[in-house]
């Protein structure tokens, strides 16, 4: 007989996304992959095989990594992240063995996260409380927010496995719904700026908000903000591991428009107004200690590793500066005006970046049924190991779009992206899906498809929202609204959430080629063949015409809306375009002249829709080629 293991560790995403920074976020899921790397370690080591994730015994992908890098052999490589649930399979093991196994990983799951927040408390110096009690410890607060679940199943041969595995997955999500909440003992202190849930676990400020010396040193390297309070889980986030660790979202946002100045500064060259404005500018930053990412940690990244914060005017009365500053207080509050803004001025016409961040998630379709009809240990082994190489290639698909990747593991994928690169790297990333799983499929309908959301939200958006923007843009990829089940999932879904209004949305499966689609529209917007006001013109006539719910069918108000839309393309058109190529066909809308009410109208709405999302790409696109095109 074979006893079957499932582990799961949770919950997952009220634990990650727990976060203000990037850095908050991607320690957050780096602690929770080692967490369950120990569990498989340790699975391992007691003579489990593991299928989920398949490594083998030895492996240098059990190996445990502190930080951004694992230490091999061959040099550093980055880890491959170890998804939340492990399974594992055993011959001959009897549930005293099985129960006695899994406390041995939990205990080394748990080891892991006091490796983290011992470092963390380390780190955190003099601004850790000395009187918490036990509970609130950064080490043993863990045990209240995480729990390690358990169950196994036992068969016979290699036909019984799938429903042994089926049902450790029943008995696994029952016992989920079944969570175990200690009492908590609390405190009137302030809460934790997280998420307003724990009790600060920071010394206590002066009366005037100030912090003892050796905390300051502290909150100035791992960016404490002046009112920012940390609990025990948020403490080990922000400052387990090394500050310069992650590209700040700002950066990810500006990355290609800075590199846009890189190269035209080294084209004007030094004598020009804009390389010599620019040199002070760098050396104002090295001189206040303004905080710089870890070149290594995006291949991307070029000399100028800096925060981006600093070219956000709305940023200045609050940026942050480290503790190696050599200016006064008054003269970091004076630094945007100063140095960046006489920077700003020198660039002339690509002075204001665009100030979106795109927030991508993705995710497998159907994989539960996938699992189920695979079947066999062997096939879910080969499963598993194309899976890993999809996540291992997932971080050059996204850097090679600019991004960062925060998680990758198994089918789940988490980045940020500029806004003009996010749909490109939405495609590349499903198209990879697609080849790292079809060797183990009989043919290309079989193969499993990827499902993505792409959130779009202001850089200074609490991290929060922008993660509430990406999952909810892949749930309306997987979903869409009142669709049939055929309809459902293998789709990109995209929403944009302005400042200046409401949230617009789109949605496109992969087979309609979503990224040409928008692309072709992006390009029109570039080239000023497409007024910039359109979507919002039709829009509004659109607004004027009847819910076509009340008249589906009907032919009169279908051939009203596709004369007013015909009738605006021709009287809306931008100053020196060439306004013979502005047609239906031209922007990508195309109508039967038998259609009905209901299709008319849907397709006004989807173009609308489609034509907002081209112009907030085109949007983040067009100060990188002010940057790249000014006249020198």
């Amino acid at each position: 007989m074979n006893t079957l293991l499932l582990v799961g560790l949770g919950p997952v995403q009220e634990f990650i996304e727990r976060a203000r920074r990037t850095r908050d976020l991607w320690f957050g899921s780096h602690v929770l992959s080692e967490m369950s790397r120990a569990v498989a370690r340790s699975l391992s080591a007691n003579g489990w095989q593991l299928v989920f994730p398949a490594f083998a015994p030895n492996s240098p992908d059990l190996d445990h990594c502190d930080g951004m890098w694992a230490h091999r052999e061959s040099g550093p490589v980055r880890p491959l992240a170890v998804v939340n649930k492990i399974l594992a399979i055993r011959p001959d093991t009897g549930e005293q063995t099985t129960t006695e196994h899994a406390a041995a990983a939990r205990r080394e799951a748990m080891g892991a996260w006091a490796r983290f927040a011992g470092r963390a408390v380390k780190n955190a110096g003099g601004l850790l409380r000395t009187d918490l009690p036990d509970g609130h410890r950064p080490e043993n607060v863990i045990e209240d927010l995480l729990e390690l679940v358990i169950a196994w199943s036992v068969y016979g041969d290699a036909h019984d496995y799938n429903r042994a595995r089926e049902t450790a997955e029943a008995q696994l999500a029952s016992r989920k719904l079944l969570r175990d909440f200690q009492p908590w003992s609390g405190a009137e202190r302030p809460k934790s700026s997280l998420d307003g849930f724990r009790e600060t676990v920071l010394v206590d400020r002066g009366p005037g908000g100030e912090l003892p010396e050796a905390a300051r040193r502290a909150a100035r390297d791992f960016r404490l903000g002046d009112a920012e309070q940390l609990d025990g889980v948020g403490l080990v986030k922000r400052m387990g591991g090394d500050p310069q660790q992650f590209v700040p979202i700002a950066t990810v946002a500006l990355g290609p428009w800075i590199d846009a100045i890189l190269e035209r500064v080294s084209r004007v060259g030094p004598a020009h107004r804009l390389g010599g404005e620019f040199r002070a500018l760098v050396a104002a930053c090295h001189d206040f200690d303004v905080p710089q990412c870890d070149p290594r940690a995006a291949s991307w990244l070029r000399e100028f590793r800096y925060d981006a914060e600093i070219f956000l005017d709305g940023r200045w009365p609050a940026l942050d500066f480290g503790r190696k500053s050599k200016r006064t207080k008054d003269e970091e509050k004076s630094f945007g005006r100063r140095y960046v803004e006489p920077f700003l001025r020198a660039l002339r016409s690509g002075a204001s970046p665009n100030p979106y961040v795109a927030c991508l998630v993705a995710d497998g379709d159907h994989m539960g049924p996938t699992l189920s009809k695979l079947g066999s240990e062997t096939q879910h082994t080969a499963l598993s190991h194309r899976l890993a190489d999809f996540a291992r290639g997932a971080r050059a698909v996204v850097e090679a779009h600019h991004g960062v990747l925060v998680y990758s593991g198994g089918d789940d994928v988490l980045a940020f992206l500029p806004v003009h690169t996010s749909v490109a790297c939405a495609d590349a990333l499903e198209t990879s899906f697609q080849e790292a799983l079809r060797p183990i499929f009989a043919g290309p309908a079989d193969v499993p498809t990827l499902s993505v959301g792409v959130g779009i939200g202001h850089v200074l958006a609490p991290m929060g929202e922008l993660l509430a923007l990406g999952r909810n843009a892949e749930r309306y990829a997987k979903h869409g609204d009142d669709l049939r089940e055929e309809e459902k999932r293998r789709a990109l879904a995209v929403i944009v959430e302005k400042r200046t209004g409401h949230a617009r949305r789109w949605r496109c499966r992969w087979e309609d080629k979503p990224h040409e689609t928008l692309k072709s529209l992006v390009d029109l917007l570039a080239a000023q063949e497409i007024p910039s006001g359109l979507a919002h013109e039709l829009s509004h006539a659109r607004s004027r015409f009847p819910d076509p719910k009340e008249l589906p069918t009907d032919l009169f108000w279908a051939g009203a809306l596709m004369r007013d839309v015909g009738a605006m393309l021709r009287k809306k058109r931008p100053d020196g375009a060439d306004t013979s190529r502005l047609t239906l066909d031209r922007i990508g809308l195309r109508f039967d002249p038998e259609e009905r009410y209901a299709n008319v109208a849907a397709k006004v709405d989807a173009w609308i829709a489609r034509a907002l999302i081209a112009r907030a790409l085109a949007d983040s696109q067009r100060p990188v080629n002010d940057v790249l095109g000014e006249d020198d």
